[in-house]
């Protein structure tokens, strides 16, 4: 089920245009169940240009949004 998991979601949204590396899919398996558990933190690194912020900024708000209309997305600095 697309909806699933933040990566099958961008990639099913962004009609294949969005294409994750695996191990971004493995972070996605990994912090989609955290999040709607609530109370995640999780801290991600990789060297630039590999799609974190791309999946984590992007892609998983607007996951949870699209399941959970009513959650309130923060900016955490």
């Amino acid at each position: 089920y697309w909806r699933a998991f933040p990566h099958t979601y961008a990639q099913k949204i962004s009609q294949g245009a969005w294409i994750p590396y695996e191990w971004l899919s493995f972070i996605a398996r990994q912090i989609g169940p955290a999040i709607l558990k609530g109370g995640a933190r999780y801290i991600i690194e990789a060297p630039p240009q590999h799609g974190k912020s791309e999946l984590l900024s992007f892609w998983v708000p607007l996951w949870l949004l699209d399941l959970k209309p009513e959650t309130k997305i923060k900016n955490v600095k």
